[in-house]
């Protein structure tokens, strides 16, 4: 998970590389307009898909507000849509496993109160 606070719409802190690998991607501006108008404009929250540095996230913004209540930039949190397709993938997995196990022990179940009521 990467965090990224934002003066207005320039990132001052951040935990994202840049293109390069070894610098942060400080001093970057947002050029998405759906995110300026709602988040530092509106006040309200936004979720949505983008690309840094040509790898795909999913993204929160969220209004940072000064004490007066005025919007004063933004922090966002962002998690690699690869790392949350695996991570699906991986509990798609343990819930098939766990469905196939609990089958089973039906099947053991069923086939055992029919055995005990075929010897009644």
């Amino acid at each position: 998970m990467d965090v990224s606070i934002y003066e207005l719409d320039k990132i001052v802190s951040s935990t994202i590389l840049s293109s390069d690998g070894v610098t942060r991607m400080n001093g970057t501006k947002i050029a998405n307009n759906l995110i300026t108008e709602n988040v530092l404009i509106d006040g309200t929250a936004v979720t949505l898909r983008m690309n840094m540095n040509g790898t795909p996230y999913f993204s929160s913004f969220f209004p940072l507000k000064d004490v007066d209540g005025n919007i004063v930039g933004m922090v966002s949190i962002s998690k690699s849509q690869k790392e949350i397709y695996l991570t699906a993938n991986d509990m798609n997995i343990m819930i098939l496993l766990s469905s196939e196990l609990v089958i089973l022990a039906l099947v053991v179940l069923v086939f055992y109160i029919i055995r005990k009521l075929m010897d009644a």
